[in-house]
């Protein structure tokens, strides 16, 4: 998305803001027009990254990318187009959209601000010509050990790929322990651009597909999406050819259907090709729920079922590298089963708010100003950083993390985040290790 605001793109803001009001008025007339502008301020927000990036590749698209199913499915269910098991009174509806909508604003305030300050946007320069920070033989070896090790690993726990079936419908017992397996396996989209890097496109194209049905088993949908595609787009777009929309539009399509079917099965060990569009789209924003969850929250805070949790969580990640075994009562860092805990019950997980969702949960008003706000900056700050320095080493680290960074005040994230860079520090030791013998 281009960093510089003009009264143009001002402009064409609020004429698509009012196109879509209008159009949901016209079909929602029966719903109330405070939810409809809400929702439709939303809608507006990620049209426009649509429209104005040129860069397809750039932070708000990332944004886009992570939160952009889970917020669609609160404006669904906000303007009653699913139903949902815990339903809830208007008001926290309209809360839950004012939330979000006031989190992107403070996104946009402090991404922009972070530009303007000293050292902030500036354009992507040829990448020098000095010594790579990657060996890649070595590093490619490395990986591709972890890999080996971890699929022996998924079918000696799943015993088949039936048994990968069922564990992935009860993931958190048969999959106990493994968090680690799953992150290092996640490290094997490194692979696929290796591989590009040697003009092995084939394959790379292999490694790709083996690489993301290993993660889509053991690390979901998403991760799969984020650790084994992000990696291969960030290199082509940065340092082979730029990405267009069309192209985007054609990777999309078979990753929304992706998301759909592998969910299927995973529910019901099966897949229903009889599902119309208006079911396919229902099924695609409601893979996290977001739409039940955040709403509810907001009525069990307001009803004082749960209370706000300061820093309770906030920054859980520190305990993430001692393991359970050694503490048995560590605390949770995983933030989806925390919220899932706290709203259903000891037995529910995998239940997430969202970021603005999380902020709200810590700190009311005030975390979702100072998370939306800060969270904007930090992003600018770390993405201006890595295209002026414009290696392909750094942009594979990027394309790990920046989706992580847009929920760095969450636990999860921040361990992930540590872990990756740690990993990326490795390589790059023993890369200089061996390239000096």
């Amino acid at each position: 998305m281009d960093t510089k605001i003009s009264i143009t793109k001002i402009l064409s803001l609020i004429v698509i803001l009012l196109l879509v009001f209008t159009a949901l008025l016209i079909s929602l007339s029966n719903v109330n027009p405070l939810l409809l502008l809400l929702s439709s301020m939303v809608l507006t927000f990620y049209v426009c990254i649509g429209l104005f990036s040129s860069d397809m590749m750039n932070p708000f698209m990332m944004l886009l990318l992570t939160t952009g199913l889970g917020t669609l499915d609160v404006v669904v269910v906000s303007l009653g187009l699913r139903d949902v098991n815990f339903g809830v009174e208007e008001k926290y509806y309209i809360l839950s959209l004012i939330i979000i909508n006031l989190w992107h604003l403070l996104f946009v305030v402090g991404y922009f601000i972070s530009n303007t300050t000293k050292g902030g946007s500036q354009s992507t320069s040829p990448a020098c010509i000095q010594k790579d920070l990657f060996n890649d033989k070595i590093v490619f070896i490395i990986i591709l050990v972890v890999v080996i090790i971890g699929a022996y690993l998924i079918f000696r726990v799943a015993g088949s790929y039936g048994g990968i079936i069922l564990a992935m419908q009860a993931r958190g017992d048969a999959y106990e322990g493994l968090g680690f397996l799953s992150m290092l396996l996640g490290l094997g989209g490194i692979l696929p651009v290796l591989l590009l890097r040697k003009q092995k496109n084939i394959l790379a194209g292999i490694m790709l597909l083996i690489i993301f049905f290993l993660n889509a088993t053991l690390g979901g949908r998403t991760s799969a999406i984020y650790v084994s595609v992000l990696p291969t787009l960030f290199y082509y777009n940065y340092h082979v050819k730029r990405i267009n929309k069309k192209s985007i539009l054609l990777i999309t399509i078979p990753i929304a259907i992706f998301i759909v079917f592998w969910g299927q099965l995973r529910m019901y060990d099966a897949i229903d090709l009889n599902i119309d569009v208006s079911d396919f789209l229902t099924s695609l924003t409601s893979n996290k729920n977001f739409g039940q969850n955040l709403p509810y929250m907001m009525y069990a805070i307001d009803n004082r079922e749960i209370p706000f949790q300061f820093l309770n969580f906030a920054f859980n990640a520190i305990f993430a590298f001692i393991p359970r075994g050694i503490w048995p009562d560590k605390p949770d860092i995983d933030e989806s089963g925390i919220i899932g805990r706290l709203l259903y019950g000891a037995t529910s997980t995998g239940q997430p708010v969202g970021q603005y969702g999380f902020a709200y949960l810590c700190f009311s008003w005030i975390g979702v100003v100072l998370f939306g706000f800060t969270t904007g900056y930090i992003v600018a700050k770390i993405s201006n950083t890595v295209k002026n320095i414009n290696r392909y080493e750094v942009w594979l680290w990027y394309s790990y993390i920046i989706v992580l960074i847009f929920s760095i005040w969450l636990p999860s994230p921040q361990f992930r985040i540590i872990w990756y860079t740690m990993w990326f520090l490795s390589f790059t030791i023993l890369s200089k290790f061996f390239l000096n013998r």
